[in-house]
């Protein structure tokens, strides 16, 4: 591999797996470059790295990746789902009642 460029950056390991074989499978050979201690530092930017004469071919294969979720056959049919702006009363009912058992076993503890 001549002059390399870099193509994408990934925040996770698996996700430039999957670049790379997408870009092998069309014939464009890849190179992930990640310096991550070997997974200790998971997190840090991982590069995608293609020869240049292949820079602009890679990026239209990798476009359907990076363009966001892809559809299944579980899709509502183009049917957005409703908006979640609160939670479920139970939940909320839930989450109040753990603060308050925090607080009371904090007061337990304070008060012997």
């Amino acid at each position: 591999m001549a002059d390399m460029k870099r193509v994408a950056k990934f925040s996770h390991r698996v996700e430039a797996e999957l670049a790379r074989a997408s870009l092998e499978s069309e014939g464009i050979p890849a190179l992930i470059i990640a310096d991550d201690a070997g997974g200790t530092y998971a997190g840090l930017p991982i590069y995608l790295l293609v020869e240049a004469g292949n820079v602009e071919t890679a990026k239209d294969v990798l476009k359907p990746m990076r363009s966001g979720p892809i559809s299944s056959s579980l899709d509502t049919g183009g049917a957005e789902a409703p908006p979640i702006d609160r939670l479920p009363w139970w939940a909320s009912a839930g989450l109040v009642l753990a603060v308050l058992i925090a607080l009371g076993m904090v007061m337990l503890t304070i008060a012997h």
